[in-house]
């Protein structure tokens, strides 16, 4: 899931010699998740919602718990807009946000990561 996002992560470092945590959002192929929407454990991706990949610039070593911060920021966002998202309970970094939450989630996102950002200043 999360190999598109790895290699642009990986393109970025060795074009420009960078590493920046990096968000990928692209539309959702069928696969059994757990929800959190009520909608019972195991559907499967109907169109209606779009994939967000969450990679770090240093894997390891992005949070107090050394993992990806990504996991943590997603679930704030989504509670904080109240999206509709699936996750897949291996990689919290990889979740599923309704298509008609997307732009909120994603501004929402914008804001944690900000407030993040600030606090390791």
């Amino acid at each position: 899931r999360g190999g598109g996002a790895l290699f642009l992560q990986d393109a970025l470092r060795a074009t420009k010699k960078i590493e920046r945590p990096l968000v990928v959002v692209g539309p959702c192929v069928g696969a059994p998740v757990a929800t959190t929407d009520n909608e019972g454990e195991g559907r499967t991706a109907d169109g209606s919602f779009a994939l967000v990949v969450g990679v770090t610039g240093a894997p390891r070593a992005d949070d107090a718990d050394g993992g990806n911060h990504f996991a943590t920021s997603f679930r704030r966002a989504a509670e904080t807009v109240r999206a509709s998202f699936r996750h897949d309970a291996f990689e919290a970094s990889v979740v599923q946000v309704s298509q008609r939450n997307l732009g909120e989630f994603m501004e929402a996102l914008s804001d944690i990561d900000a407030e993040r950002v600030a606090r390791e200043r």
